[in-house]
């Protein structure tokens, strides 16, 4: 079975009252393993743990949102590989297509997942979603 990511960028540039200019581009991305993650983490919460096993030499797409303020870190919790700060309701976002060399799309993760650490210290429960899109089991 195939899942299929569907990213779609829009901007709009709004130079004067009058004016609004929209451009709207879609990346889809279809592979064969989904990885998801959706929980919610109470608020004053250090370091919930999460089994979510995500192979990064099979990664082609990364999507992750939160409703509040939080840090995920991945693997352990005390020295994480990996480090992903959210902010309310602004995804992250990352795929195959992305410039590597830039710096805001670069993979965010690094090191294999077998575990995922969240932060929460946002004043109220978070939603926290997790996607990732895999070449192969």
């Amino acid at each position: 079975m195939s899942h299929t990511f569907e990213f779609k960028h829009a901007l709009t540039f709004t130079p004067d009252a009058d004016t609004a200019i929209t451009k709207t581009h879609t990346v889809t991305i279809t592979e064969e393993v989904l990885v998801s993650l959706s929980v919610q983490v109470a608020d004053s919460t250090t370091d919930d743990e999460h089994a979510l096993a995500i192979d990064v030499s099979e990664l082609s797409a990364f999507f992750a949102v939160s409703s509040q303020n939080v840090t995920i870190e991945t693997n352990d919790g005390d020295a994480p590989d990996d480090t992903i700060t959210l902010t309310a309701n602004v995804p992250w976002i990352w795929h195959t297509s992305m410039p590597d060399a830039v710096t805001p799309y670069t993979c965010p993760l690094g090191t294999d997942v077998t575990a995922v650490f969240i932060t929460n210290a946002g004043g109220t429960a978070a939603d926290v979603e997790i996607y990732a899109a895999l070449t192969s089991a």
